[in-house]
This record gives structure tokens, C-alpha cells and sequence, in this order.
């Protein structure tokens, strides 16, 4: 059960009575309690009030309260005597408790005279209290109403997280592995393309399990902030130490060191913070996309970018629908045409991509951008360490996938990452997202090595366009529609 005190929205609105407002949550998606203590101190000369005043007030709240979120639970000493039938102001304040459609759960004297004065007040259709009874154990002149609020299990801050230890992994242990499997995969040089893959993916998924095992480890997140410093941490620290003092002492010498040492700790929070973000500014003066990053963090903007959800599996199969829907949609927009060719004068013929050599892949594989797939079964630094070993294997894989044909079926498989089209679209409407793939790093080689084969062969029969404006090789536009060409 998580209780907040922030979410007051009935504090210094009324004269005629105290109150402590409080907000109680349960877990995600359960009903949440809007608890009010209410003190109700008698009318006398010294505060001058009246009984009327007071029932304008609390109609007023009762009927407040209904506005904002979690269910009412008033609770307090009112100090009517509300099991007096004869009492007038106690049937008066009932009328008005009634009126509102509340109910009030106390039975039975609180007070050592004899009378009710303390009550629980919920709607009347609401079931959160139960089990109310009465105590005198505390030394008081008034009883405790003990209850039992139905409030769920509230969902702390603490989550799994899962990772790897890559830095930790023994490297010369880690490559002495990785060669014996490579040696046998390459080995074994009948091996077809769909289960060399496989056999590929799994053996290096084994590997990294045995030198680096997924742990997990429940933890509350605490990001300590980079303009956090050492001196920070110590005067903050010693503030704390003074302010403990001046509880103790409560003399004023105490409490002037305390407010110096409070003021010293707010200048060296708002320096730290100003020295750091304007380095960070200049730092990323010529990188726009981490300047409007660092400038939207510190403007607070909000970086949600998905629609509002209970259960992330469920929105990713409404993503999964609406973009296969999106697709199908398309596909059958598009009329299918037949085309005819004349080879007759066709002089020059593709037919087969030749065989790619080590030194080709070792190149693609240095050229590629180092970004990990969750799909891949080691991730890049790893790869990166040990290239020179798992490149002979990886430059099989290529030429089997170019002599066959072929795709590896497991390399077709990709992460759809759902983004968001345009900054101050509708997050919650699907229509405004467009769909991101991250795809294997093995399945992006072959992509590679094939298109830059390909256009070597364009280029060196002078078939590419001449006249061509659009991007040719190296563009993701041309990888995608491998560009014009002409036969002469």
C-alpha cells in the first residue's frame, strides 16, 4: 500500500474543522481510497464558531470530494453525539451525511461519557471498510474505531532486471571456445544453409551463456545524476547532521548554522547543474539529435511515445494487427501487372554472384554500424573482439546463401520497434506510429556482401544509368530497390 499526501485537494478550504487528506493506492489498476481525517472542534467564544457555519462547510466538502479521484473514507471526531435521537445538531449532521448518500459505520460509544462522537463515513454503496470495532487500551478519553480497509497489494518500485557480464568475460578463454566452433561447423562443408544457421546461432548462444550467464537481480532503480559530485554528497550529509542537532537543541545559534549550511547545499546543487549542462550544450553543439535530447530533459518534456496500456503483450499485438492489416491493405491495393522483356539484346549476363572471400566480409563486417539485435547471439563487442576467428564461418554462410538463393528462414525474424511519426501526434491513435525493424546482424551481412557484389557487376558492364540523380551504392534506398539499370 502506497499512502500520498501530495495529491491534497481539500487542504486550507475550510475554517469550521481540521482535516489531513491523504490519498491511498493499491497495485496498477485497483481502486484507490481518498482517506480524510476530519477534527471538528466544538463552537465557543474563542473561535467563534457556529454549527451552521460548520454543515455549509461540510456539505461543501462532501460534495468537493466526489469530483476527484479514489473512493471518500471520512474519518474523525465530530463531536455530535449522533446516537442521541433527541440530539437536534446530531439528526441535523445524519440528514446531511444521508443527503450525500454516505454511510456511517461506527456502533456504539467512543467517548468515556457514553456517546458516539467519532465516525467512518463512506458511500453507501462502497464496501472498502469492514470489520470495525472498538478499543480502549490507548490512554485516551476517546475509544480507536479499528477497521479493515480493502486496499490491494501496492506495486512497488522494485523490478528484475536481467543482464550479462560481457566485461568481466575471460577473452583468451573466450576465443580458445569460439575457434573449436568455428573449426567444426567449417568443417563440416555439406552442411545446408538452413542448418548451418542454426547450428551457427546456437553454438554461439551456448558459448556466451557458458562465459557471461544471464543473472537477474531484483533491485529498486536509482539513477544517481551525472552532476552529482563528492562534495555534494558530503555537505548534504553534513546539513543532515545539523538539522538533527537543531531537533535536539531547538536553539536559535543551531538553527542559523543549519539554514547557512541548507543555503550552502542549494547554491552547490544549482552550480553543479548549470557547469554541467552547458558543457553538455557545447559538447553536443555539432550532434543535433542528443542536443534536442538533452534540451527536451531539461525542459521536462515528456518522452512517452506509446499508447497508454495495463499489459505491454497486448499493445504489441495490437501493434502486431494494425501493421499486418496496414500491410495486407497495401498489397492489395497494388495491381498486379505483368512485364515482358526483350533479352534479345541483352550482351551481358549475371549468373551467379561469384564467391566471397574472407577479406570482402571482414571488410562489410568493419564498415557495418555497431548495433546490437537482441536476435543476434553474441552481442557486437564480443563479435568485434574476435572477428578474425569467426569470420571464415560467417564468409560460408555468405557464399552458401548466395550460391543457393537462399535466405535463412531464422534471419527473416526481426524486432519491431513502433515509432512515433511526428512529435505532437496522438500517442494513443495506432495510425500515427510507423513500424521500425531491427534485424540480425548475420542477415544484414549476407544483404551487404550480395548488393555490393551486385553493383560491382553493374558498374563494371556499365549498366547503371548514367543520367541518375536518386542515390546509387552504399544508400539504403538502393540496398532496398537495387537501383535503374539498362542492357546496351
Amino acid at each position: 500500500m502506497n499512502v500520498t499526501c501530495g495529491n491534497a485537494v481539500l487542504h486550507n478550504r475550510f475554517s469550521t474543522f481540521e482535516l489531513l487528506e491523504a490519498l491511498i493506492k493499491g497495485k496498477p489498476g485497483d481502486p484507490q481510497t481518498r482517506l480524510v481525517i476530519v477534527y471538528r472542534p466544538p463552537p465557543s467564544r474563542r473561535n467563534q464558531f457556529t454549527v451552521n457555519q460548520f454543515f455549509a462547510d461540510f456539505s461543501e466538502m462532501l460534495s468537493t470530494i466526489d469530483t476527484y479521484p479514489g473512493e471518500p473514507l471520512i474519518v474523525g471526531d465530530f463531536n455530535f453525539h449522533v446516537d442521541d435521537s433527541s440530539d437536534g445538531h446530531a439528526r441535523q449532521f445524519m440528514d446531511i451525511v444521508e443527503s450525500f448518500n454516505y454511510k456511517q459505520h461506527v456502533s456504539g460509544p467512543t467517548h468515556v461519557c457514553g456517546h458516539t462522537l467519532d465516525l467512518v463515513l463512506t458511500q453507501a454503496e462502497c464496501s472498502v471498510v469492514s470489520g470495525i470495532s472498538l478499543c480502549s487500551t490507548f490512554p485516551s478519553d476517546h475509544e480507536a474505531a479499528l477497521f479493515n480497509l480493502m486496499c490491494g497489494k501496492y506495486a512497488d518500485n522494485f523490478r528484475s532486471l536481467s543482464f550479462r557480464k560481457i566485461r568481466s568475460v575471460d577473452f583468451n578463454a573466450f576465443r580458445h571456445d569460439l575457434d573449436e566452433i568455428t573449426s567444426a561447423i567449417a568443417a563440416d562443408s555439406e552442411m545446408p544453409l538452413q542448418m548451418c544457421v542454426g547450428r551457427f546461432n546456437a553454438e554461439l548462444c551456448s558459448l556466451l551463456n557458458t562465459h557471461a550467464p544471464l543473472r537477474e537481480r531484483i533491485m529498486r532503480p536509482r539513477k544517481r545524476e551525472p552532476w552529482y559530485s563528492d562534495d555534494l554528497l558530503e555537505a548534504r550529509r553534513e546539513r543532515r547532521r545539523l538539522e538533527r542537532r537543531l531537533r535536539r537543541s531547538r536553539l536559535t545559534v543551531d538553527r542559523e548554522i543549519f539554514v547557512a549550511q541548507r543555503n550552502t547545499v542549494n547554491c552547490l546543487i544549482q552550480t553543479l547543474k548549470q557547469n554541467y549542462l552547458a558543457m553538455k550544450v557545447a559538447d553536443e553543439a555539432s550532434n543535433p539529435k542528443e542536443l534536442f535530447q538533452t534540451i527536451n530533459g531539461m525542459l521536462h518534456r515528456s518522452a512517452q511515445h506509446l499508447p497508454a496500456h495495463d499489459d505491454a503483450k497486448e499493445l504489441a499485438d495490437k501493434f502486431a494487427d494494425f501493421f499486418t492489416e496496414k500491410f495486407r491493405g497495401i498489397r492489395s491495393a497494388i495491381p498486379s501487372v505483368e512485364v515482358t522483356r526483350d533479352e534479345s539484346d541483352c550482351l551481358s549476363e549475371m549468373a551467379s554472384f561469384g564467391t566471397f572471400t574472407t577479406d570482402e566480409i571482414t571488410s562489410i563486417i568493419a564498415k557495418a554500424s555497431v548495433k546490437t539485435c537482441a536476435l543476434d547471439p553474441l552481442p557486437l563487442s564480443l563479435l568485434s573482439a574476435s572477428i578474425d576467428i569467426i569470420t571464415p564461418v560467417i564468409t560460408n554462410i555468405v557464399n552458401k546463401s548466395a550460391a543457393t538463393g537462399e535466405f535463412p528462414h531464422s534471419l527473416k525474424s526481426a524486432l519491431i520497434r513502433p515509432l512515433l511519426k511526428k512529435s505532437g501526434l496522438d500517442v494513443d491513435s495506432l495510425q500515427n506510429y510507423r513500424p521500425v525493424s531491427n534485424l540480425p546482424f548475420l542477415g544484414k551481412i549476407i544483404v551487404r556482401a550480395v548488393v555490393s557484389r551486385f553493383f560491382s557487376y553493374l558498374q563494371d558492364h556499365s549498366l547503371l544509368e548514367g543520367m541518375q540523380s536518386a542515390p546509387q551504392h552504399g544508400n539504403r534506398d538502393a540496398s532496398d530497390k537495387i537501383g535503374y539499370f539498362k542492357c546496351p
